[in-house]
């Protein structure tokens, strides 16, 4: 038990003295960052880890299923593996393993071993006087090995660990807020994205609509029109920040097309209804704020360039009523949620 303590208070002291970053984040209820710091420590023994960075990331996937994300950056090398276990102490141990392994393939702390099966005992030798009769054969080989028994969870765990392709989320996100353009004044909005997210990527689609606005002429009040805007946009997108819990900060870039919808009101416009295509590259600066693992409080601020400069033709006077801005401004407010 001395020896035992030892061992562990020297490897906590060979790991202080390494250039050695644990970034943990876990839930509350799987054990905290100190218990990995002890069982990293535990399985390096006196080894001297080299440079390195190490990312543990644990989510909940159901009641039941728990998943690791590790990542590993030694010698400017990086690595990432995904386990998944029944439990979160499970995927602990399972992380200090494959720590240990990779900081320093030698030590084998901790393995469990399989006792081997013990020598069979030497027979006597029978008595000089010849037995009445043959001595029966036995049935079975003492040499027999017994079979070796099932390997613990956290084996399963580890030997499972291998680097493979996370499979992206579908993340969700409506939002409401307010644009400028490309009618030149601002309209509430409202908008819809549905993303697949695979950390740090992102690809998205998105319908963006701008309620009615009421604009007139500025030598003519009688002459007004009704505006409203539908866009639908596709836009790839750069995640900063870190999977799980916390802030990221999305940025994003792609086109939107769509179309101004017009009807004319006042004592000298007939009332009817005109159409303008309108189209626009945008880029976007957003901020999440993670707080579950699968529900996001999120800001965007988008602007557009417009590539169309649609207009509403006034008869019998001959003029336009309204020209389209040659660029937009979009500010919202989402809430994200991640379906799987």
């Amino acid at each position: 038990m001395l020896a035992r303590s030892c061992t562990l208070a020297f490897g906590l002291l060979a790991m202080a003295s390494e250039p050695l970053e644990l970034r943990y984040q876990a839930p509350d209820t799987c054990p905290d960052r100190q218990a990995m710091e002890r069982a990293i420590a535990a399985r390096l023994g006196p080894a001297a880890p080299p440079a390195s960075r190490v990312s543990v990331a644990i989510e909940s996937l159901t009641e039941a299923r728990w998943r690791l994300i590790l990542g590993l950056r030694v010698d400017e090398l990086e690595s990432e593996r995904v386990v998944e276990a029944g439990s979160c102490a499970e995927l602990v141990e399972a992380a200090a393993w494959l720590v240990a392994l990779a900081l320093a393939p030698d030590s084998g702390r901790g393995e469990p071993e399989v006792p081997s099966a013990p020598e069979p005992a030497a027979i006597p030798a029978p008595p000089s006087s010849p037995p009445s009769r043959p001595p029966a054969s036995p049935s079975t080989s003492p040499s027999t090995s017994p079979a070796p028994s099932p390997s613990s969870p956290t084996q399963r765990a580890v030997e499972s660990a291998r680097p493979r392709a996370r499979a992206p989320a579908l993340l969700l996100a409506p939002g409401v807020g307010a644009a400028y353009g490309p009618a030149p004044a601002f309209a509430p909005a409202l908008a819809l994205a549905l993303a697949l997210d695979w950390h740090p990527g992102r690809l998205q689609l998105a319908f963006h609509y701008s309620l009615p606005v009421t604009l007139e002429d500025s030598l003519a009040p009688e002459l007004q029109a009704r505006v409203e805007l539908l866009t639908g946009s596709a836009r790839g997108c750069g995640v900063l920040g870190r999977s799980g819990k916390g802030l990221r900060a999305p940025l994003c870039a792609g086109v939107s097309l769509g179309a101004i919808r017009g009807r004319g009101q006042g004592a000298l416009v007939i009332p009817e209804v005109a159409y303008a295509f309108w189209g626009a590259v945008d880029a976007s600066v957003g901020i999440e704020w993670w707080v579950h693992e699968r529900v996001a409080l999120s800001l965007v601020a988008r602007g557009l360039v417009a590539v169309t400069a649609p207009a509403f033709h006034i008869d019998p006077i001959g003029r336009d009523l309204l020209g389209a801005t040659p660029a937009a401004l979009q500010c919202l407010g989402r809430a994200v949620v991640r379906l799987r």
